[in-house]
């Protein structure tokens, strides 16, 4: 069939097929609606059945339907309507609140039929837009309007977007403008309901309806017949305008706009960019609205689909260049005279996605002229109690922040506590996403604002001065205080920086600001004066000239550098700060340009004496707090003896009377012990009425030990021992430097003598040794180095060395050994304190005797021409009487060993039969101490106790050298001994050996002296 043929038969059958319309069977509906439809498909001439088809259709929809011109709203019930607009309680009916129940009238009870009915309407009007005979539509078209939006509010989704679609149909055909200019505004706002439903094929072709219902040219007017809408589609009232139905009941306004900007489907806001772009760039009275526009394609800006993000910074683009093209004399004005932005601005950053470049000038003054209406609100959002709302308006704000650029310094007394007070919130709600974006909002912040603005707003914040923050400042809000300046440093040109670089330091160093026993907020003031020294790297003498030329003054950043240093030098001693101090004294190296001082050991080298000599040495001893680990002293003294390039080696003579007070205070703690001090030590002690030291917790053996590690950490790299310069755990991430190992030794003879005297007074006196062996290895350590760790070369060092090791040998030696080595036959202490105690015997005798083994031990003394005897006897068999009654039967062969090398230094002061003197009643006797008796007892070893090669070797040595006191004896004695060998076998042993070799070795000495005599 043709389409004449189908007219035909349509005009036909039309009344009896439209009066089915109403049928009460279904079935009979359905069919009859299909029919139709096909034959509007087919058909060719509509006007003979028009006339029956709409009122036909009419009957299908509520009766009560109106609109009401002057308000420009579509209403389905007349009553409640006209009891609105003689200003009862009641909402406008397409205002309603949007949470209340909906009751929608309909009377075809199918949704598919009603479906089918609206199916029949929109293939009418394609139709006849194919057939270009829209004209012949035009006597029903405000029946057709009315249709179609009262299907919009049907509940049937399917129904939804049928009806929608055929109302963008009419809005988009050019033949319909003055019929859809009629009801643009009504069309927008009964289909704004639907941009809220909840399935997005329903919102999605939602709006593009509304796009298009605004974009219906209102010719005579030059604008969009639907844009006196925009201002509901974005939920803006009136302030000055206050509903009388609001002083009964709650008022909702709602946010299409918003809501559909940030939908969850990629589709709807594909539409809702574009739909943004035409009406901003399309529109004639675009420049109406652009303000309440601009927010959201800004919003878009920051979208995570890239091709949102492109379509909206395409549609600025398209913007900026409009307003270039509109406002020219301004464009060519600031091109000419270079006026684009403040010199000040840190540009050379590359912009956060979807910014590839900086933005065109249009483009930023376009934004700027907009901005300042929203802004306010936009800031206020960051604190929102919803957390997506609070994301949205961070994204949006760091978009405005880039297009407005030093625009915003003006508003900075308001934004930046804001910035503030948003990030504290967002630590306290745990929203680490929004805390992110923050940040980076402060750090673009920077970019944009000159430090002499941010800096002179955020520090008063963070002293808590009262005339700004009334109630004081807690620890939570200075670490977001300092989150906010760092970043803010970050941003910002490093040449900016110096001329507040001494204000910042003085204010994180003050200790009423930053609490260092708050790990959370010295950890956060780490970090800052690690960013503020990093922006200053190499700058120093910028951050000078700018002191001078704001105060005419010349000043030194020597005292600042100190500062710094100090507050990231005790930073070290945490675990949780020591890596991010390190970073920090190697930003502070780079600033230091003293010529001296390069690198972090060159800093060290200038900065540890400056710090000792102010806060340790200058310190009244009343006030010392070394005890307390916690203590500013405890840090200072305990980083500064362990750093790996020995820096405390030029401060060693002031630092011992230092731990000398240690010493004394651990050492009679819990007595009255002023009495027993070195009447020279210049040292007062506070005694408590219980006869406790004041301020001490510690026990004596817990500080002792800790001090003793400081004293080794003090004496090793003065006295040049090997192997030192590992770092420890505060230095690890600073020891870079392959040089730091090398260290320069101090001669012990430099050092004032009594000092050093009364140190070993107290390591050596007899409460100090504990049964813990490990305090005693290090109490031992420490005297090998004070008295043996030196190489002298002239004669006067040699003979200041040599009369402090007779002091020591004097004084302290044996009360030590007897500690050390106690009568018992099992040992008290381990083998690591006896074998440490025998060598620093050994090496003491060893020093005296001038690194030989000559005989006699003896020095000559120029102003004399008298030998002297270096040791006195008395004290030579002291010592004698220890090695041979307990040390050389101990039961470790190297300590035997040791002490036979102890025996050949002591050989000059064995007493021959002859020239014996009294022993005292206390002690093992005479048979033990005399020539005879120590040979005995050592020809007794030689076959006792299963001795080993290398002690046997070492006792052949003691053997032969005592023989040269007087050979004669010694062979007697030998062989009287020989009964020692009954028993052995007929093959030579090592101990027949030995014996032979003795006799032969006196036979010897015996054909010398007889020959010197003839």
């Amino acid at each position: 069939m043709s389409m004449n043929d189908y007219s035909e038969l349509f005009s036909e059958i039309s009344r009896p097929l439209f009066k089915r319309f109403a049928d009460t069977v279904e079935k009979c509906r359905d069919l009859s609606f299909r029919i139709t439809t096909f034959l509007f498909q087919n058909g060719a001439d509509f006007v003979p059945v028009l006339g029956y088809y709409i009122p036909a259709l009419l009957q299908r929809a509520p009766a009560t339907l109106a609109y009401d011109q002057e308000m420009q709203i579509f209403v389905w019930d007349a009553e409640t309507h006209d009891a609105y607009k003689r200003g009862r309680a009641v909402d406008r009916q397409d205002a309603a609140n949007p949470s209340a129940p909906v009751s929608v009238t309909v009377v075809e009870p199918s949704e598919e039929v009603r479906l089918l009915t609206c199916q029949s309407l929109t293939t009418l009007i394609k139709r006849l837009d194919e057939l270009q005979a829209l004209s012949v539509l035009n006597p029903y078209f405000s029946d057709v309007v009315l249709f179609l939006q009262s299907q919009v509010r049907d509940p049937y989704p399917e129904l939804k977007i049928e009806a929608i679609r055929g109302i963008e149909h009419l809005a988009i055909t050019r033949e319909y403008e003055s019929g859809m200019c009629f009801f643009a505004v009504a069309l927008v706002r009964a289909v704004m309901p639907a941009l809220r439903h909840r399935h997005a094929k329903v919102r999605a072709p939602a709006v593009d309806a509304v796009r298009a219902c605004v974009h219906v040219p209102n010719r005579a007017k030059r604008k969009g017949a639907g844009t006196e809408a925009i201002a509901e589609l974005v939920g803006f009232k009136e302030s000055n305008v206050l509903q009388v139905s609001a002083f009964y009941k709650t008022e909702v306004s709602v946010n299409y706009l918003a809501e559909v900007t940030s939908d969850s489907s990629v589709q709807v806001r594909e539409r809702v960019v574009l739909m943004l772009s035409s009406f901003l760039t399309e529109l004639e009275d675009r420049y109406d609205h652009q303000t309440r526009l601009l927010p959201y394609l800004l919003d878009m800006l920051s979208d995570e689909t890239s091709g949102i993000r492109n379509t909206a910074l395409e549609c600025l683009m398209k913007c900026g260049k409009q307003y270039e093209e509109d406002h020219p004399d301004e464009i060519i004005e600031r091109r000419q005279y270079g006026i684009d932005g403040d010199d000040r601005c840190n540009l050379d950053k590359p912009l956060p996605p979807p910014f590839t470049e900086r933005p065109r000038i249009g483009i930023r003054i376009y934004v700027r002229g907009n901005t300042k209406r929203f802004l306010f609100a936009l800031v206020g959002e960051l604190t929102n109690w919803q957390c997506k709302t609070r994301l949205k308006s961070a994204r949006l704000l760091k978009t405005v922040l880039i297009l407005c650029e030093e625009y915003l310094t003006m508003e900075a007394h308001k934004l930046l506590p804001a910035y503030v007070k948003a990030l504290g919130f967002a630590r306290e709600d745990k929203d680490k996403e929004l805390e992110t974006l923050l940040l980076e909002i402060c750090e673009l912040c920077g970019r944009y604002t000159a430090p002499e603005t941010y800096v002179h707003y955020i520090l008063p914040r963070l002293r808590g001065d009262a005339e700004i923050v009334q109630f004081g400042v807690d620890s939570a809000t200075r670490c977001c205080v300092m989150d906010a300046l760092k970043n803010m440093l970050e941003g910002s040109k490093a040449s900016l920086v110096p001329p507040y670089l001494t204000e910042i330091i003085d204010t994180i160093v003050d200790p009423c600001v930053i609490d260092i026993e708050s790990l959370t907020v010295h950890e956060t003031a780490v970090n800052l004066l690690n960013s503020l020294l990093y922006r200053v790297q190499g700058r120093g003498l910028a951050a000078t000239e700018a002191h001078y030329q704001s105060t005419g003054r010349l000043k030194s950043m020597k005292e600042t550098i100190t500062k710094a240093f100090r507050f990231l030098f005790l930073s070290l001693n945490k675990t949780e700060t020591c890596k991010l101090a390190s970073t920090g004294l190697t930003y502070l190296s780079a600033l230091d340009f003293d010529s001296r001082a390069t690198g972090v050991r060159g800093l060290f080298t200038r900065q540890i004496p400056i710090i000792l000599g102010g806060d340790l040495l200058s310190t009244n001893t009343d006030d010392y707090e070394f005890h307390d680990p916690i203590s500013p002293e405890f840090s200072l003294l305990d980083l500064s003896v362990s750093c790996p390039w020995c820096v405390v080696q030029q401060s060693v003579s002031s630092l011992l009377p230092v731990i000398e007070y240690i010493c004394h205070t651990a050492l009679h703690q819990g007595s009255n012990c002023s009495s027993s001090l070195p009447q020279d030590s210049g040292i007062q002690i506070n005694v408590t009425g219980d006869g406790k030291l004041a301020g001490l917790a510690a026990s004596p053996t817990d500080i002792l030990c800790r001090y003793s590690d400081l004293l080794l950490a003090t004496l090793s790299p003065v006295f040049g021992v090997s192997g030192v310069g590992v770092p420890s755990d505060p230095y690890i991430h600073l020891y870079t430097d392959s040089g730091a190992t090398q260290t320069t030794c101090v001669d012990m003879t430099d050092l004032p003598m009594n000092i050093i005297h009364r140190v070993v007074d107290v390591f050596v006196a007899p409460a100090v040794w504990s049964a813990e062996s490990a305090l005693q290895v290090k109490r031992l350590k420490i005297l090998s180095m004070l008295l043996l760790h030196s190489a002298p070369h002239e004669y006067q060092q040699l003979k200041k060395t040599q009369n402090f090791i007779e002091f020591f040998l004097h004084s302290h030696m044996e009360v030590l050994l007897r500690n050390v080595f106690p009568a018992s036959s099992s040992p008290s202490t381990v083998a690591s304190v006896r074998q440490l105690s025998i060598d620093l015997l050994c090496r003491a005798l060893e020093m005296l005797a001038g690194n030989t083994r000559a005989v006699p031990y003896k020095k000559l003394d120029e102003s004399s021409s008298v030998d002297r005897v270096l040791v006195d006897k008395g004290h030579a068999e002291g010592a004698l009487r220890l090695l041979m009654s307990v040390v050389l039967d101990d039961s470790c062969d190297t300590i035997r060993i040791a002490c036979l090398h102890a025996l050949l230094y002591l050989v000059p002061f064995i007493p021959r039969n002859d020239d014996s003197v009294a022993l005292d009643s206390t002690t093992i006797g005479r048979s033990i101490c005399d020539f005879r008796g120590i040979v005995d007892r050592l020809l007794h070893r030689v076959v006792e106790s299963n001795p080993t090669p290398d002690f046997l070797d070492m006792l052949d040595t003691v053997l032969r050298s005592i023989a040269t006191l007087s050979p004669s004896d010694f062979e007697e004695i030998v062989r009287q001994n020989m009964n020692l060998l009954s028993g052995e076998n007929q093959a030579p042993s090592a101990a027949s050996e030995i014996f032979s070799g003795l006799i032969d070795h006196c036979d010897m000495m015996l054909q010398f002296q007889s020959m010197q005599m003839g």
